[in-house]
């Protein structure tokens, strides 16, 4: 399974990146919008996890930007607590949020969901 994993934080990009490396996934990294679209381009990507807030757009804006290349799940990460914002992904598609700072397992759960059940089958099979 291929994650995108966009994040302008570079010390947290890094981390999470290796975490979900652990657990079998190939991992793409981008700091941006624009790289982001670029590597889907390139690759296809199973899921897309991302940063709500880039330098560049927003996550909501990157998830719909990906979704006209091909169909792609979103998980969005967020600092930002507002109900207006938190809202906006929700409708922008995303299939789950997480606040930062969160913890792995919740970001795991996130993804498998994000993921489903047949997709991790044939990843785990």
């Amino acid at each position: 399974m291929r994650v995108l994993l966009v994040d302008d934080h570079a010390d947290g990009l890094e981390i999470t990146a290796k975490l979900l490396r652990m657990e079998g996934f190939e991992v793409v990294t981008a700091g941006c919008c624009l790289e982001a679209v670029s590597l889907a381009r390139q690759s296809h990507m199973d899921l897309v996890v991302t940063d709500l807030g880039l330098p560049d757009g927003t996550g909501m804006q990157l998830l719909a930007d990906l979704k006209r290349i091909y169909p792609i799940e979103g998980v969005a990460m967020t600092a930002h607590s507002e109900g207006d914002f938190l809202d906006g992904a929700t409708r922008g598609g995303f299939a789950r949020y997480l606040f930062k700072p969160f913890v792995f397992s919740d970001l795991l759960g996130a993804v498998r969901e994000a993921l489903g059940p047949e997709k991790l089958a044939l990843f785990h099979g």
